[in-house]
């Protein structure tokens, strides 16, 4: 509302053709500057106030000519007052659809109890925080369950990359070629693994990658061996 505030309606045929034309011309300056004044702040300004903005006799002309009037100890100029009530009741009517979006979005079954009229809006609020005890605004509760919400999500994503899943023959095929293991037998490593439930030792197995790796460093192995045992066959 504040930003609205910085301004108001003022409409040059209005003034052309109002009272205010009757009277001095300093008079008519002297209104424009107590507008603003009350204006700023929020349409509440003294009897005594004014008349220290304008001087008593300024006040006086503006009273008897109804362009101000008195309540009390108050004054009233009635355009700017009707401003300032469609302001606030702009102003409410976005507040409390934001509110009602929050209750539809984390507490449907308040938000449908409210749009049926069967609970207001802020009795709906009210118990909305008794499910949460710390007794936060409902737009930070929003937040927090939003905020939970998205750990919660993560924590699900973190979950299913570090699950294990079971290559198939020719994921393990494509994987050796890229490493260049010219020998490796992919169906016989698939073979092995899946018929010990794919684990290492008693462990289920994390990474198969790393499981091919040690596969081929001990294929290797073995084939040196072989090849230094043929030489001596003569023996």
């Amino acid at each position: 509302m504040s930003d609205k505030l910085t301004w108001f309606k003022f409409s040059p045929s209005d003034w052309m053709m109002g009272r205010i034309r009757k009277l001095p011309k300093e008079v008519q300056a002297d209104f424009i500057a107590l507008m603003c004044v009350y204006w700023n702040n929020l349409c509440c300004l003294t009897v005594e106030d004014a008349q220290l903005e304008v001087g008593e006799k300024t006040f006086e002309q503006l009273v008897k000519y109804k362009i101000v009037k008195i309540n009390e100890d108050w004054i009233e100029i009635h355009f700017l007052d009707i401003q300032l009530k469609l302001i606030d009741q702009d102003a409410k009517s976005k507040s409390e659809s934001g509110r009602m979006g929050n209750l539809k979005r984390w507490h449907s079954d308040l938000f449908q109890q409210v749009k049926d009229g069967k609970l207001s809006l802020k009795k709906a609020e009210y118990l909305a925080k008794q499910s949460y005890p710390d007794r936060t605004p409902i737009a930070e509760q929003s937040q927090n369950i939003a905020e939970k919400k998205r750990k919660e999500e993560n924590r699900e994503e973190k979950r299913e990359s570090n699950r294990f899943t079971a290559p198939t023959i020719s994921e393990i095929q494509q994987y050796a070629k890229e490493k260049k293991y010219v020998s490796f037998n992919a169906a016989r490593f698939h073979a092995y693994y899946e018929s010990n439930g794919w684990k290492v030792g008693k462990n289920k197995m994390k990474d198969w990658k790393a499981a091919a790796r040690g596969w081929q460093s001990r294929e290797s192995e073995n084939t040196q061996v072989q090849t230094t045992a043929s030489k001596y066959d003569f023996l």
